[in-house]
């Protein structure tokens, strides 16, 4: 009010040349157009800010939206295992208290468990210790890429071809069928990182590879010079995604979350290596890990 009250007194004086302030009509006139501008000027900036204040608002649930969709589909397989398996043990534990009920029946050998029953339940909790612990790692990985960084992640020094292998093992209990992947370690060089996040990236990288061809495409995996380089011989990438491919929520894909990419980018680099693709429609995709050299 005070501002508006001396640009009405300067307009006055601008145009009267005098600096009596007397009361007049002229005078009056001024001060109130003044205070009207400067009242739609601060009225403005508060509907600037309330809107500013929707739009984050807005941005924020539709990032838990977005969090909690890619939640809900990296946990989706793990938990059908988990489901699965619970069932199987449901299923055996059923049977034995069956037999209880029926004991006069049985011998007392009936009673000792099966060797068929005991390795379906030392298969079956097998998984379920892995498919529950893929779950925790895929959550946390989440997390981490939503922070953008892995710095605070716990690295060791790990064999490359080891790492590999049980990559491909672990995918292979959500997909049985897979048997098309081709390994050959040339170099079995070292690696400092996050065991977890690396596994994660190389899981990753053959999920894409058998979701976008399925799960009978043909994929090789190699490892020389400090690069492992997943190749599967499938529909390949145009070069227009291919410079998107690694942008975060970037996706083609209806089921996808478009952050798996983006998160193997992001650990890649915070370990000082990079990830690369390089693709040619209907012939190949390749997808080069580059690791910093270690001793």
């Amino acid at each position: 009010m005070t501002i508006g009250f001396i640009l009405g007194c300067i307009l006055y004086m601008l145009e009267t040349r005098s600096i009596n302030l007397g009361y007049s009509f002229h005078l009056v006139f001024y001060i109130y157009l003044s205070l009207l501008f400067i009242s739609q000027i601060i009225a403005r900036e508060k509907e600037k800010k309330s809107i500013q204040k929707d739009k984050m608002q807005e941005e924020k649930l539709n990032n838990i939206q977005v969090f909690g969709e890619m939640i809900a589909h990296e946990i989706k397989t793990p938990m059908s295992i988990a489901n699965m398996q619970s069932g199987l043990f449901k299923s055996v534990l059923e049977n034995i208290e069956k037999d209880k009920q029926n004991a006069e029946k049985y011998t007392k050998e009936d009673f000792i468990m099966k060797k068929k029953n005991y390795e379906a339940f030392k298969n079956a909790t097998y998984m379920l210790v892995d498919a529950s612990q893929h779950g925790v790692n895929t959550v946390d990985n989440l997390l981490t890429s939503l922070r953008g960084s892995v710095q605070n992640e716990k690295r060791e020094i790990i064999l490359i071809k080891n790492i590999v292998e049980e990559s491909i093992k672990e995918y292979a209990l959500y997909i049985p069928e897979l048997k098309k992947i081709k390994v050959e370690i040339i170099e079995n060089f070292k690696v400092e990182c996050s065991y977890n996040s690396i596994k994660h990236v190389i899981i990753n990288l053959i999920k894409n590879a058998c979701a976008h061809n399925g799960v009978n495409v043909k994929i090789e995996v190699t490892a020389e010079n400090n690069k492992l380089c997943f190749k599967d011989y499938g529909r390949g990438i145009e070069e227009e995604v291919i410079k998107k491919i690694f942008d975060k929520f970037f996706t083609q894909s209806k089921s996808g979350t478009g952050i798996g990419l983006s998160f193997c980018k992001l650990i890649m680099e915070d370990i000082g290596g990079s990830i690369e693709c390089e693709s040619v429609v209907e012939k190949y995709t390749k997808f080069i890990l580059k690791f910093p050299k270690k001793e």
